[in-house]
């Protein structure tokens, strides 16, 4: 692959873009209670009970491009945000390691395949920076780049002002193909478009999968049971997870909570994201804002969401949350840690104990399946400053099926499964919790109201935290941005 620097490679030109807005109102009702199934009522019932292990590695699926397609040599170039190697598509070369060939391999072969060049340029390591970057392109004109990339609630807003075609309409892709994870993606179909997609081109929303890291040597001293089979029969819900984190808490030195302590649970990522990733665990991703039937947003929440959020302020308030007790989880000192895929394949690895990896529970038994929340998923899109969205579409399909029949599978079964876990029951979970992976839909269609940080430190960190008042607090502006948002959509797609 060639990579190069943005500051080196920018050309750009005078024409300028206008934005888009105005457009359709939906109408948003106050309570929607059966947009979603309810957590507390044990919605889709009749599905719940023991968990099958999943078919961990993607089975092997080809694209449908014409056969022989021939793209005559053309360059195709992304432009990427690189806050973190996993946020970028490509690779610089082979260098022996596994995940890394692979992943080189899916770009040389579509090379190879379409007779087309690939390239990546890296711009700004900040999210908002790059933003900013993006914007100046597509209001200049620059036709150097067919995809550009960045997280997706910023890319959301980017969307919204008409800088990059619906991914839906773009010629060749299949959005309905496996490798494009139409179930997750789905949830970013807007006005029957699709903006945004999950994809396995890089691994970024991988690695932000939360999970459940379990201290399995203290456990066995405390004579507590691992949870795999919990997790199998369906009873792995919130209610045992923090019966068993309260009895893992002691105090060691006899002066109070402080970080040497042994704690029940604690977190290794920014606590800003606990409220979110237990709402999605207890399948809250599409309250607050849910669709009606033209898949247009509403405003609307069940009953069961106010117990969820109200069981995530408990939590955060329960349990050592706080970056000073973290320090104990990898000294053996704590039962939990709440954390990501991100840390199996750094700093979990150096531990001296035995650990095993788990999904975040379920609400209650009753509940269908598990949910496990990723965060900042990076999908290429192509910007309507493109040299030719066709042959985009065509070398974006290939890469993206290819990915998936490559990449993927060198990183859960040769890196999550084999390199980074310690027992096979874990690389069953593994597989669970990546088949199980979902976004907090109002995270990302409103981030300043609903996103990890702004509704952490508004409610949930507060002393007193009343779950009714905190949403209806945001009542007024999630409808009249849901509403905006609605026109928006409406007129990028011609309605």
């Amino acid at each position: 692959m060639k990579k190069y620097n943005a500051f080196l490679s920018l050309l750009l030109c005078a024409a300028m873009l206008a934005s888009c807005s105005g457009g359709r109102e939906t109408e948003a009702p106050d309570i929607a209670q059966d947009t979603a199934p309810s957590p507390t009522d044990g919605g889709a019932a009749e599905d719940a009970g023991e968990t099958e292990a999943p078919e961990t590695v993607p089975q092997r699926v080809s694209d449908s491009l014409p056969e022989g397609l021939d793209l005559g040599g053309v360059s195709t170039v992304f432009f990427t945000n690189p806050y973190t190697p996993f946020a970028c598509n490509l690779v610089e070369d082979f260098t022996g390691e596994m995940l890394n060939d692979a992943r080189y391999n899916t770009e040389i072969t579509v090379e190879e395949r379409l007779n087309a060049d690939i390239s990546e340029i890296l711009g700004e390591t900040s999210p908002y920076d790059f933003n900013a970057q993006v914007r100046n392109l597509i209001k200049s004109g620059d036709r150097n780049y067919s995809f550009m990339t960045n997280e997706d609630y910023i890319m959301m807003g980017q969307i919204q002002e008409g800088s990059f075609y619906a991914l839906s309409d773009v010629p060749y892709l299949d959005m309905e193909a496996p490798y494009w994870l139409p179930e997750a993606t789905g949830l970013y179909n807007i006005g029957g478009k699709i903006w945004y997609a999950f994809c396995p081109l890089n691994l970024y929303a991988n690695q932000n999968t939360a999970i459940l890291v379990m201290n399995l040597d203290l456990a066995e001293n405390m004579g507590m049971e691992a949870q795999y089979d919990a997790v199998r029969e369906g009873t792995w819900t919130f209610d045992r997870f923090m019966s068993l984190a309260e009895a893992g808490y002691s105090d060691l030195n006899n002066n109070g909570r402080d970080g040497k302590d042994q704690w029940g649970l604690v977190v290794d990522m920014p606590v800003k994201n606990v409220w979110c990733s237990v709402l999605v665990a207890c399948g809250c991703e599409q309250e607050i804002i849910t669709k009606d039937e033209e898949n247009y947003l509403i405003y609307g929440y069940s009953e069961g969401l106010l117990d969820c959020l109200a069981l995530s302020y408990d939590l955060f308030h329960s349990f050592a949350l706080d970056s000073d007790a973290m320090p104990g989880f990898f000294k053996g000192h704590a039962l939990f840690a709440m954390t990501k895929f991100d840390m199996l394949t750094t700093q979990y690895r150096e531990v001296d104990f035995n650990f095993g990896v788990l999904p975040l529970p379920k609400y209650t038994e009753e509940q269908s399946r598990y949910y496990s929340r990723t965060y900042d998923a990076c999908c290429p899109v192509i910007p309507i400053t493109c040299p030719d969205a066709e042959t985009a579409g065509a070398v974006l399909e290939a890469l993206t099926c290819e990915a998936y029949n490559t990449s993927l599978p060198a990183y859960i079964e040769n890196g999550l499964q084999n390199k980074y876990v310690r027992d096979e029951d874990s690389s069953e979970m593994v597989g669970i919790i990546l088949q199980s992976q979902t976004v907090l839909v109002p995270e990302i269609m409103l981030f300043d109201q609903y996103g990890n940080s702004s509704f952490h430190s508004k409610f949930i960190e507060k002393n007193e935290m009343t779950a009714a008042s905190s949403l209806q607090s945001l009542k007024n502006i999630t409808q009249v941005k849901i509403r905006k948002l609605n026109e928006k959509y409406a007129k990028l797609a011609g309605n």
